[in-house]
């Protein structure tokens, strides 16, 4: 089920990325040579599409895929907004490391289930506060892995404070402005 980032049934995201001018990021398993990736395909108004693969494993996955050897885990450089896809938030050398790279922004997009939601949320509003900088976590609602999700798809700002946060069970977009902050959330 491994796809390639420039795979056609994605040119209407890139449509709607260009039309709208927005960044859009779509979680899937990608190739390489050494294996299967977890990744996102990266898209962003009117430019090649980008793909970041997961670069720090959970043991649970390694079986399966392979860590990603890319460094294009930023969406883009105004503002510098940073990527990690679940387990990555577990990892402080990965938030180190895009700090480091003068991160403005870390988005974080996982399938996380109800028993590890709170865990999570507090580590994301940690990232937000420890390192002065706008975080999103995108989380699924339904079921993976046989269990529920958790959704609660949230945006912290700089100062670690929860500017908006969806519900655990309906499919929604939470959208935030990069300059004012601005939220605006969408549910089913």
């Amino acid at each position: 089920m491994a796809i390639d980032k420039d795979d056609h049934r994605f040119d209407v995201i890139q449509s709607l990325s260009d039309e709208h001018s927005v960044a859009i990021g779509v979680g899937a398993p990608t190739r390489r040579r050494e294996g299967i990736c977890i990744s996102l395909i990266l898209f962003q108004p009117e430019e090649r599409r980008r793909v970041y693969s997961k670069m720090h494993l959970h043991s649970s996955e390694e079986p399966y895929f392979v860590a990603g050897a890319n460094s294009a885990n930023f969406l883009c450089d105004d503002p510098k907004i940073a990527l990690a896809i679940c387990y990555e938030l577990s990892v402080p050398e990965h938030t180190a490391a895009a700090v480091e790279n003068g991160a403005e922004v870390h988005v974080a997009s996982v399938a996380d289930c109800d028993e590890d939601i709170d865990r999570v949320l507090a580590r994301v509003g940690d990232i937000a506060r420890e390192h002065s900088m706008t975080a999103l976590f995108s989380n699924h609602v339904g079921v993976c892995n046989r269990k529920a999700t958790a959704g609660k798809t949230s945006v912290w700002n700089e100062e670690g404070a929860l500017l908006g946060q969806l519900d655990n069970v309906t499919e929604g977009v939470i959208v935030v402005d990069a300059d004012s902050l601005r939220v605006a959330t969408l549910q089913a």
